[in-house]
This record gives structure tokens, C-alpha cells and sequence, in this order.
């Protein structure tokens, strides 16, 4: 009768003891699954706060690199500058003077609505060779103003004359509002005309300007 007391004694113990085993690993595996959510919901936050931060920093470095220049663009001569330029950018007005059979100035210069000005000294001027410079948007405003007063738009395209011993100054402008217009200045072009291409010249002349590398150097 006793040992049938002490067996019952026993399994009662067991069971307790299986109970409260089964209750700990209840709560354990509640604890670990909401570990496991709560590490899952801050990952998903994090990712979400990444994806707008990478998507703006790539946006803004694509609209950077389409005009930035650095030490490398220096060992770039003036046609690839233009071109990459011309690729994110658009001519806003340049200014061209070409061969005489005497000492005449030769040179051209680009001016872009970014404000980036590409120079190439040829022959018989105080800067040879390739260099940049930059203009703000008050001095483009300028060049459209004195455009408006000297009425260019309105002038004809070409003024030349059979001899060839002159020199010809190419001006373009391509302002917002008109079509593009170039005019070739060689004989009998009217005081106005002459008139903006000095204001050209000497805007220019009063820029920062910096070499710029030929591609053979």
C-alpha cells in the first residue's frame, strides 16, 4: 500500500515538473518571436529611410556631374569641354573673328545659360589657347539688354563685300523668346552692330580666365 503511495507521489511530481517546463517554453518562444518582430520592424524602417536618402544623393549626383568640372577636365582641349558642355547645356551667344591678311585678332568664344564660357586664342591676342572662365546671370542679362537696344534681331544676317582681305566677326545669340540668330560682320555692318561686339570684347576681357590644357600636352 505504501509504495502504491509513494508511485502516485511520483507521477504527481513528474507532471508539475513537465507543466511547468511546458509554461517556460511558452514563454520563451513568445519572448523570441517578438524579438524577432519587433529586429524585423526596425530593419524595414531603417531600409525605408535608406531608400529615399540614396534616391536624392543619386539625383543630385547626376545633376552635378552633367556640368562639374575638376582636375581631370584640364587635361580636356576646348572641343571636348564644348562638347560635353553642349550635351547638358545650350549655347546662349558667342562671338568668332576670323583671318585678315594683316595682324587681326584671332579668336572665339562661347558663352552658355549655365553661364560656362569656352575661349580659344588662335593668333595675335594676349591669351593663346584654350581657357574657361564663368559669367553670372546678371552679365547674361546684360548681353540679352544690349542686344534689345541695338535692335539684333532685327539686323541682317550677313554684311560682307567682295574683298577678302578683311576680317570677319560672327556673332550668335539664342535667347529665350526670339530664334536663334547669327550675323556675319566682314564690310559695311551699321555702328550698332560694332557697338555689341565691343561690349562683347570687353565683358570678356574683364573675366577670370583659366588655361585649359591642349589635347597633344
Amino acid at each position: 500500500m505504501n509504495g502504491v503511495i509513494i508511485d502516485c507521489i511520483l507521477v504527481q511530481s513528474i507532471l508539475s515538473v513537465m507543466k511547468a517546463t511546458n509554461l517556460l517554453l511558452t514563454f520563451a518562444l513568445v519572448f523570441f518571436s517578438f524579438g524577432c518582430s519587433s529586429s524585423k520592424k526596425q530593419e524595414a524602417t531603417v531600409e525605408e529611410k535608406k531608400v529615399p536618402i540614396d534616391a536624392e544623393k543619386a539625383q543630385a549626383q547626376a545633376i552635378a556631374a552633367a556640368i562639374k568640372l575638376n582636375s581631370k577636365d584640364l587635361k580636356l582641349d576646348l572641343t571636348e569641354l564644348k562638347k560635353r558642355f553642349e550635351a547638358a547645356d545650350s549655347v546662349y551667344a558667342s562671338i568668332k573673328r576670323t583671318p585678315c591678311y594683316g595682324r587681326c585678332p584671332i579668336y572665339e568664344v562661347t558663352i552658355y545659360k549655365s553661364g560656362f564660357v569656352a575661349y580659344n586664342g588662335i593668333r595675335f591676342v594676349e591669351r593663346l589657347g584654350q581657357h574657361r572662365s564663368r559669367i553670372t546671370q546678371d552679365q547674361l542679362k546684360q548681353i540679352a539688354a544690349k542686344a534689345e537696344e541695338i535692335g539684333y534681331f532685327e539686323l541682317n544676317n550677313n554684311y560682307d563685300s567682295p574683298v577678302t582681305d578683311f576680317p570677319t566677326t560672327i556673332t550668335v545669340l539664342n535667347v529665350a523668346g526670339k530664334s536663334r540668330k547669327e550675323i556675319k560682320n566682314r564690310v559695311g555692318a551699321p555702328d550698332s552692330l560694332k557697338e555689341y561686339e565691343k561690349f562683347l570684347d570687353e565683358l570678356l576681357n574683364g573675366l577670370t580666365w583659366e588655361k585649359v590644357a591642349d589635347s597633344n600636352q
